[in-house]
């Protein structure tokens, strides 16, 4: 079987945002489910889920293209509200590296004499694609994106990620679905709505469901099964 498409969400309810005509609730995390040449993947929550699950559906599936759809957090000055969907431009993992005890709080790991490795560094993303290109009646704004473990929950600490990776938002997966993804060379495209502001921890399920619906109204005139 050939896979044009991989599309991957965190979760079932992103998935189903994305995708509202399937009962993605029924879809086991971890293994993707093929609709003739599109595929689709609940990768799981966080970095080590989503690059494990995404790396074997990748390595399996060989798709020609890949989208990851989800809701972000905005750092405090990226000048975007809640509701507002991005396009991805660049992603990068956002808190590998060293607490320091001076006024620099925190070195990438990418800086030091460890970080050798391509992985560390951003990863560019796929923003001509016609998950985009597409809606350029109501075009999206191209963000960097930051992926992290431990959610931003201070206002200090999401403007020292927005200030050291040049990031608007954070994810808990984009830079490991980068990585699978580029691991076989297949071009990635990251959507996300935004669902809160990355900075002092106020997310809310109401804000969640906005970002959902903001979500399935972007994708509304997209019908890749179709």
């Amino acid at each position: 079987m050939s896979i044009k498409l991989l599309v991957c969400a965190a979760t079932d309810l992103e998935l189903a945002a994305c995708l509202p005509d399937l009962n993605a609730h029924h879809f086991p995390p971890g293994n993707p489910v093929a609709f003739g040449s599109i595929a689709v993947l609940i990768t799981g929550v966080g970095i080590p889920a989503a690059l494990s699950s995404a790396q074997s559906a990748c390595n399996t599936l060989l798709p020609e293209a890949v989208v990851n759809v989800g809701i972000a957090g905005a750092y405090p000055d990226a000048g975007l509200a809640l509701g507002d969907v991005v396009a991805v431009a660049s992603d990068i993992y956002g808190d590998i590296g060293f607490e320091l005890p001076d006024d620099a709080l925190f070195r990438p790991l990418s800086t030091t004499e460890f970080g050798n490795l391509s992985i560390y560094n951003q990863f560019q993303l796929e923003t001509n694609s016609p998950w985009i290109v597409s809606r350029q009646e109501r075009p999206v704004r191209c963000v960097a994106a930051c992926t992290v473990n431990q959610c931003t929950g201070t206002d200090a600490t999401g403007r020292l990620r927005a200030k050291l990776f040049s990031a608007q938002i954070e994810t808990m997966e984009g830079a490991a679905v980068a990585q699978a993804s580029a691991a076989v060379g297949v071009p990635l495209t990251q959507i996300r709505a935004i669902s809160n502001i990355a900075g002092h921890r106020s997310i809310t399920r109401e804000s969640i469901e906005n970002a959902l619906s903001s979500l399935e109204e972007y994708f509304r005139a997209l019908s890749p099964l179709g």
